[in-house]
C-alpha cells in the first residue's frame, strides 16, 4: 500500500512539472517562443505567426485518430440512416478543412453536398473516394509518432 502512495505522489508530482514545463511552450516569455530566441520585434512576422498556428494545430492533428465521425457515417449509411450519415459526414467535412487536409476535405464537401440534397443514388465512388483519403491522413498522422 505503501509503495502505491509513494507511485501516485511521484506520479502526479511528474504530471505537474512536465505540465509547467512544457504546457506554455508557445507563450513568448524572456525572448524565447518554444524553445528558439525570437526578439519581440519579430513576433507579428507571417512565418513566426504561421508557425505558431502549426504548432497548435499539431495536438488536433494527433487526434484526429480518435475522430469518430467516419466509422459512424459507414455504420449510418450501412443503416440507410441518412440524416446521421449527413451529420457525420458535415462533422468530417469542417474537421478536415480545420486541420488542413484538403483534399479529404474537397470529397467529404462534395459527398456532404449530395446527401445535403438528398441524392441517395450512384455515391459509392464518392464514398470511396472519402474512405481512401481518410485512409492517407491516418495512415500521414501515424507516421508522424
Amino acid at each position: 500500500m505503501m509503495m502505491l502512495i509513494i507511485f501516485l505522489i511521484t506520479d502526479i508530482s511528474m504530471v505537474g512539472i512536465f505540465a509547467g514545463v512544457y504546457g506554455n511552450i508557445a507563450k513568448y516569455r524572456e525572448g524565447m517562443l518554444m524553445g528558439v530566441h525570437i526578439p519581440k520585434s519579430e513576433l507579428e512576422h507571417p512565418d513566426v505567426k504561421e508557425l505558431l498556428q502549426l504548432y497548435k494545430k499539431r495536438k488536433f492533428v494527433l487526434k484526429f485518430p480518435q475522430d469518430n465521425n467516419m466509422a459512424l457515417f459507414e455504420e449510418s449509411w450501412a443503416k440507410k440512416d441518412y440524416e446521421t450519415a449527413f451529420r457525420a459526414m458535415h462533422t468530417l467535412k469542417g474537421v478536415a478543412v480545420n486541420l488542413g487536409f484538403t483534399a479529404l476535405y474537397n470529397v467529404s464537401s462534395a459527398l456532404t453536398e449530395k446527401l445535403r440534397s438528398q441524392e441517395y443514388d450512384n455515391l459509392d465512388g464518392l464514398i470511396a473516394d472519402v474512405k481512401k483519403q481518410y485512409d492517407i491522413v491516418i495512415e500521414a498522422i501515424a507516421a508522424l509518432d
